[in-house]
């Protein structure tokens, strides 16, 4: 079946019980064109008194040209919904993004039906043995410091220039010495030659920066512009759309990097990366362990 149009939902937390989706309406719609000729609309869900869900909806033969937009147009409204609707809008995420939820239908206004397109989520299993044991290896603060750095960078809702900001300063710590951090660094050269990260082709020399980037957007002065999103010196912000940096990919090599520089330094085995297998148990503990838009 060919179906005209393609809808993207993010319902904004707590999670709403089905009856209060089915209750709410369309209470907003904005018209957004982009550059390269297309048009998609940002709505909103909900009633007078709440926003419920936020909706792109474009037209499903120009999916694949509109992506991009609607990833910016979605961000965007978080970042607006937040300033003045309420601090504590947010929507669910996971691991380095937001989880959209996506539909096909013809009808240009179809609500946010969780019955249609919501899983349950899976069963979260886990290993005492391991969180007891991992506490144990781990509680020295040369350890812990750096352990709590790279679980902020797994936090699904921090975002992703400050995860990669984390597990930077992490790197500082675990190797001050700036030649042997490079050493580390050249050994997952070739896995880091099949991520899109730009124009810098050694690992080494793009991780400090990529740094730059997320934290200050340090810019040229000699530049006769100010750089536009998508530019090498445009500063990395939000969740990630407006740079060609492949920062996904790039976070998980990351994280693994750290981890093994972890399992390097102090001998403790710790999975890097949530998608990741359970970590083995490989030592016993210490026996005392302390209108129309114009969208670019």
């Amino acid at each position: 079946m060919n179906w005209k149009y393609i809808h993207h939902y993010l319902p904004l937390n707590p999670i709403k019980q089905p009856e209060d989706y089915a209750a709410g309406t369309i209470i907003s719609s904005i018209e957004c064109n982009t550059d390269n000729g297309c048009k998609f609309s940002l709505k909103l869900q909900g009633s007078k008194n709440r926003i419920d869900v936020i909706i792109a909806t474009g037209l499903y033969e120009e999916r694949e040209k509109t992506s991009v937009f609607i990833n910016h147009a979605i961000e965007h409204m978080l970042t607006v919904l937040k300033l003045d609707y309420s601090p504590d809008a947010d929507v669910a995420w996971s691991d380095d993004g937001f989880m959209s939820m996506v539909a096909r239908s013809d009808n240009e206004n179809q609500l946010f039906d969780p019955f249609k397109t919501v899983n349950p989520p899976p069963i979260n299993e886990f290993d005492l043995n391991n969180i007891n044991m991992l506490f144990a290896e781990t509680v020295d603060p040369k350890q812990a410091d750096v352990l709590a750095l790279l679980a902020e960078s797994i936090v699904p809702n921090v975002p992703n220039h400050y995860k990669f900001l984390s597990l930077y300063r992490a790197m500082e710590l675990l190797t001050p010495n700036i030649k042997l951090r490079e050493a580390i660094l050249d050994k997952y050269q070739e896995d880091f030659v099949t991520i899109n990260t730009g124009a810098i082709p050694l690992f080494r020399k793009a991780i400090p920066a990529i740094r730059d980037r997320c934290a200050h957007g340090r810019l040229d002065k000699k530049l006769s512009r100010q750089p536009e999103r998508g530019d090498k010196n445009y500063p990395i912000v939000g969740i990630g759309y407006n740079h060609n940096v492949n920062l996904y990919a790039l976070l998980t090599l990351f994280r693994r990097v750290v981890a093994d520089t972890i399992k390097d330094e102090f001998g403790t085995n710790i999975t890097a990366n949530p998608k990741a297998d359970k970590r083995p148990v490989e030592s016993p503990p210490p026996l005392n362990p302390g209108g129309w838009l114009q969208f670019r």
